[in-house]
């Protein structure tokens, strides 16, 4: 009886034992929950980043009530805080923050024209590129978390799209295209009425606007139909035709004068007259010849050594 005694209070002895390394070994766990701080006053604040990351820190068990209100005056600084102050009740939880938040700071914002700021972003001056990218890839994925290939497919044609079409563009930054069908439907739409022109009758000319020939349109000058009296072209042919035929009258050189030499019947340039007097005065003067010549000899002398 004693043997058996000790045996069993040795056992039972090793079972508090064993209950106290694994309590020891289980690590304990908070209930306390800690989101990150939003300053919406600060130049890179990222509201959906915000909500992304705390969604990822509620967890399982995100707060309510009493307990979600503490942790958020605590984590809205700025103006959040005040706007906060003044939308916050009595069981609030935290799907119904976060509705009212995106609707106050978050701007809706297509996936084209998300892909469009992205693209148009570049590093800060002393940033990393392991940085840069890691922000880049961590607001593409959470952005892109609730799409689908084809809608995110979609996005990125768009994006693509506008940097060659303003209307396009504009349509990136305005309505949410989710599947293909829509994408090609709103694509015929902007290219129903856009006018085309043959290149080899406009080349050279922009072809938006380019306007073809009226048909109804008479012209007065040369009785055709397709163009109007300003751009007829038939007119003029005829009216060189009917020039080149007529002959000029001769003009009368009766009452022309000449002012270089005063005689009558030529013009000053075909005046004979002052050609005349100017070679009988270059013969006179060719009798007459001088020569101005000016010379330096070299300077001569006798140079006498005594010793």
């Amino acid at each position: 009886m004693d043997t058996e005694g000790w045996k069993l209070l040795l056992e039972q002895q090793n079972k508090h034992f064993m209950a106290l390394l694994q309590a020891m070994k289980t690590p304990t766990t908070s209930n306390s929950v800690q989101l990150p701080v939003y300053d919406p006053d600060k130049q890179n604040a990222n509201a959906r980043a915000w909500i992304s990351t705390s969604d990822i820190c509620m967890g399982d068990q995100p707060l309510h009530d009493a307990a979600l209100v503490i942790e958020l005056s605590r984590a809205l600084k700025g103006q959040a805080s005040e706007w906060f102050s003044s939308v916050s009740f009595s069981g609030m939880t935290w799907n119904q923050f976060k509705d009212m938040f995106q609707a106050r700071y978050d701007c809706p914002e297509t996936s084209a024209a998300f892909l469009i700021n992205v693209g148009n972003t570049k590093p800060k001056e002393g940033e990393c590129l392991a940085s840069f990218a890691a922000s880049m890839l961590t607001s593409l994925l959470s952005r892109w978390k609730n799409l689908s290939p084809e809608q995110i497919a979609v996005a990125t044609v768009l994006a693509q799209l506008s940097q060659f079409e303003p209307r396009v563009q504009r349509l990136a930054f305005t309505t949410e295209i989710e599947d293909r069908n829509r994408l090609q439907q709103e694509l015929k739409a902007l290219s129903f009425l856009k006018r085309r022109a043959n290149p080899s009758e406009v080349s050279g000319v922009d072809a938006k606007r380019f306007k073809a020939p009226p048909t109804n349109i008479t012209c007065f000058k040369c009785g055709r139909v397709g163009h109007k009296s300003v751009t007829c072209r038939y007119s003029s042919m005829r009216s060189t035709e009917s020039s080149s035929k007529e002959v000029p009258a001769a003009r009368s050189t009766n009452n022309i004068t000449c002012f270089k030499c005063g005689g009558p019947g030529h013009f000053a340039s075909r005046c004979l007259g002052v050609s005349s007097r100017s070679e009988s005065s270059s013969a006179v003067s060719s009798d007459v010849r001088r020569v101005d010549v000016c010379q330096i000899d070299s300077p001569s002398g006798t140079l006498t050594h005594f010793e």
